[in-house]
């Protein structure tokens, strides 16, 4: 069996190790000369780090130097509303989560493979062939045969719009996100301060580096310029410390992106075609989940290999285990998005009541709920 993998971003080469350590033989595309570069930071809940667990038999310390132990949700104030429940988290599912670089993520995935050699290409389209064959067309002209495909492109995946048709869908802010070096007065592991259509987050990477993040309405923006500068004035309300890691950060360091996702629903396989990562359910970043499903959809591949030995048998129970996790994971960071952007004053205040007076156990609820898939226990695990 031979399988064609495009995109080596997360969902990628996680997938790959899943087709690995079934014995299946696979070949890396990617559209990007250096697919393994780029891109800023993200947060690996404990459901991920299960994920990765099961995948390989690496320790993820090797990357995790920094366990995230104190998180806060404030206003712009600085005023607490919840504390994250960590220490829970722990206690529950036995790891901490942590903060990451991408590469680094994606280079020590590609280590754990042996380096597989990753091909420079572009998928165009899909056409079914004889023998339950499948041909990808690329973008060099180029076009091979395979026995499945699976579509790890990103939420811009060609071969979900040549099947599908555009999926988008915008919201209403925009977010930009950078790592900062020497960072200092860091009071929390990871912390998130809400204001009036406006949100900025950070979380340690190591003790020398930080992830930080920020969001903001269109409405407040101009149309012809979304650079960080531009804006910078509208997070001047922040606490002094972070006022300094901002204007300490070079412009040319600060990613600056829309904000998409896919309406739920659509399938995430069709005979041996199957969509894992953002290709199948792109989700905003409000949750910092988007890496984390792209683990599960490997953990919950790789249990489908096992139990099914046909290809195109295995893609049709993959989908039918991630149907709802991945629709309720869209519509809940969705809401999110909106909830946490508003900018009337009294939806605002109440917003904030109902935070700062949420007890523990409603917020452990509602994380054991999102921290919890198809294969991960409801309990302690090793």
């Amino acid at each position: 069996m031979r399988i064609a993998i495009l995109g080596s971003g997360v969902a990628g080469l996680a997938a790959a190790a899943a087709l690995q350590q079934s014995g299946i033989d696979y070949v890396l595309f990617d559209r990007d000369a250096n697919p393994l570069d780029g891109g800023a930071a993200l947060i690996l809940w404990p459901n991920a780090l299960f994920a990765l667990n099961q995948l390989t038999s690496e320790k993820i310390s090797e990357i995790a130097q920094h366990p995230l132990k104190t998180g806060v949700l404030l206003e712009e104030t600085s005023t607490l509303l919840l504390q994250l429940p960590l220490h829970w988290m722990k206690e529950e599912f036995s790891r901490y989560p942590i903060c990451v670089r991408r590469s680094h993520l994606l280079h020590w995935l590609w280590d754990i493979l042996d380096r597989p050699k990753i091909e420079q290409d572009t998928a165009i389209h899909t056409e079914m062939g004889r023998n339950q064959k499948i041909y990808v067309e690329f973008g060099s002209g180029r076009k091979d045969c395979f026995d499945g495909i699976i579509a790890a492109d990103g939420i811009h995946s060609n071969i979900r719009k040549s099947i599908y048709g555009h999926l988008q869908r915008p919201t209403r802010y925009h977010a930009w996100r950078a790592i900062i070096q020497n960072a200092y007065d860091i009071q929390w592991d990871m912390a998130e301060y809400w204001g009036s259509g406006r949100r900025f987050g950070y979380a340690r990477i190591d003790a020398d580096h930080l992830y930080w993040f920020a969001t903001l309405n269109y409405r407040w923006m101009q149309k012809d310029d979304q650079s960080f500068p531009s804006i910078r004035h509208q997070f001047s309300n922040l606490p002094d410390s972070i006022q300094k890691w901002i204007d300490h950060t070079p412009n040319h360091e600060i990613f600056s992106h829309s904000i998409y996702d896919i309406a739920p629903g659509y399938p995430l396989s069709s005979g041996p075609l199957l969509f894992m990562g953002d290709a199948a359910h792109a989700i905003t970043p409000n949750l910092g989940f988007g890496g984390c499903l792209a683990l599960e959809d490997a953990h919950v591949l790789l249990h489908a290999l096992q139990q099914e030995k046909d290809w195109q048998k295995a893609c049709a129970r993959f989908a039918v285990l991630r149907k709802r996790r991945v629709a309720h994971m869209a519509k809940f960071a969705r809401w999110l998005g909106e909830f946490s952007q508003i900018e009337n004053h009294l939806a605002i205040q109440l917003r904030n009541k109902a935070f700062s007076l949420a007890p523990n156990f409603a917020s452990q609820k509602v994380w054991r709920k999102l921290l919890t898939y198809n294969l991960l226990p409801h309990h302690k695990i090793d």
